[in-house]
């Protein structure tokens, strides 16, 4: 198999290359929007028999309300001793709490909807309610809390807007000139956080960091690729091996979600894309590695490509074959996203072997001897004419070949003194086992520990704990 496929990829180098592009670009064309298809939440992933899902099913029966996430706002003076103003609670009611019932599309004086299913704000809680009013005043009475609650959870990304609106009117509210109508009385303070909060900023701080990681691992493969191999083509093609992987990859993952096939979660693209940029890369250095050692020995560009794959593919293919099972096992996991992941990586991986065997060796094929440039004189000729003068710094470098004769000089103390290395590693990695062992236990859950201290939610939880219990935002509902 591996030699036919060798045989098409030398010979026909131009039609895989194109069917390779075709497919890429067929599959973004049909790819709906990722945001369309990946499921939002996070207790939706939680298997049915899980207490909380049981819970809250039998809370919505029982009082055809949710117990999902909120968003805090904590209005706060500390700069008098006395506490909030009557000024600053006039504030409160004539100016903010209309702003809020807008934003969560309220009638005007009404505080909760009457059918609160249609709608991510059910109801708003504040020292106005008659029932539980005087329940969001601090002890100090230095602050009050101004509580929405939402019917989505709080890794809902459709709660995004609704952050984003209150963000914008309250900035507005800032901004407003001193002694202006609706102003902001001089010392009164407003942060918010709550869970829907945290939500929204974990999504973002995610999206940063996988922009932040795609970047850094392009970055990484391209200057080490050139360090390796000291051409600049050989280092693009296993980049663009991988990215048309990757993006192939995603694509139809999107596809496949659109249609109900498979179920995505946000997010999972960052751990494709790490994975298969990692697994890629390694792939495509392992047949261009043999692809050079058979041009060493004489063949031909075609020859040399259709022998690598020859030779190569039956390890390559079960060297990621291993991985694909191994991730592929946690598709028998309980929790959804475990599940969503097994899937999806091992989905991506499959695809990024494919183009591995296929178009890795047509570009190969495509480029010749030209991929090795600026070494390509050396690969035609030997001695003082070549292209690059063999007096010159990088070429006495290039002929000297100290990273192979580092790796010969390894093998050859291996040789000798074999159980003197086993026994060396073994006591250098001995430490690192202990301390992963006496850590194990070693784990952080506090959720606001991950994000950025200038985070919204983390300055508003800050906010909210100095005057009020740590858990006065996320209560603990029970039911009886």
């Amino acid at each position: 198999m591996f030699q036919t496929l060798g045989r098409i990829s030398s010979r026909h180098a131009a039609v895989v290359v194109a069917t390779w592009l075709v497919v890429l670009v067929g599959s973004l064309l049909l790819a709906p929007p990722w945001a369309d298809v990946a499921e939002n939440g996070e207790f939706a992933f939680l298997p049915p028999e899980a207490p909380s899902r049981v819970a809250e099913e039998r809370f919505t029966e029982a009082f055809d309300d949710t117990l999902a996430s909120n968003v805090v706002l904590v209005v706060r003076r500390e700069t008098s001793e006395a506490g909030l103003k009557k000024s600053d609670r006039l504030f409160i009611r004539e100016i903010l709490m209309p702003e809020l019932r807008e934003i969560a599309g309220l009638p005007p004086g009404q505080d909760a909807h009457d059918d609160s299913a249609d709608h991510v704000v059910s109801r708003l809680h504040w020292f106005g309610a008659k029932a539980t009013g005087s329940l969001f005043d601090s002890d100090d009475q230095q602050a009050t809390l101004i509580v929405m609650q939402l019917t989505t959870e709080f890794l809902d990304q459709g709660n995004a807007q609704l952050i984003e609106a209150l963000e914008t009117r309250l900035e507005k509210i800032r901004r407003i000139p001193h002694k202006a109508e609706g102003e902001i009385p001089a010392g009164l303070d407003i942060s918010f956080s709550g869970s829907a909060t945290f939500g929204r900023d974990i999504i973002r701080e995610s999206a940063r960091s996988a922009q932040s990681t795609e970047r850094w691992t392009v970055i990484l493969v391209v200057v080490l690729l050139i360090i390796i191999y000291r051409a600049p083509l050989l280092a693009f093609i296993p980049l663009a091996t991988v990215v048309v992987a990757t993006a192939t990859s995603l694509a139809l993952l999107a596809v496949g979600a659109g249609q109900g096939w498979v179920t995505l979660f946000n997010g999972i693209e960052t751990y494709v894309t790490v994975l298969l940029y990692g697994a890629g890369v390694d792939y495509c250095l392992f047949l261009i590695a043999r692809y050079r050692e058979e041009l060493d020995t004489g063949a031909t560009i075609e020859e040399a490509v259709s022998r690598t794959l020859e030779r190569v593919g039956a390890a390559l293919t079960a060297s990621a074959g291993t991985v694909m099972c191994g991730i592929g096992m946690m598709v028998f996991a309980e929790f959804g996203k475990f599940r969503q992941a097994g899937i999806a990586i091992t989905f991506g991986l499959a695809i990024c072997l494919a183009a591995s065997l296929t178009l890795t060796p047509a570009l190969l094929r495509l480029f010749g001897r030209w991929a090795f440039w600026p070494n390509v004189a050396r690969q035609y000729v030997t001695g003082p004419t070549g292209w690059i003068a063999p007096t010159d710094i990088p070429t006495r470098i290039a002929q000297a070949n100290l990273l192979q004769r580092g790796w010969s000089r390894v093998g050859d103390l291996l040789t000798l003194r074999p159980f003197t290395w086993w026994l060396g590693s073994i006591l250098v990695l001995v430490p690192f086992a202990v301390a992963g062992v006496f850590w194990f236990g070693h784990l952080s859950y506090g959720l606001l520990t991950e994000l950025p201290d200038s985070a919204p939610c983390v300055e508003g939880a800050e906010a909210l704990t100095a005057h009020f219990p740590a858990g006065e935002s996320g209560l603990l509902n029970v039911l009886v």
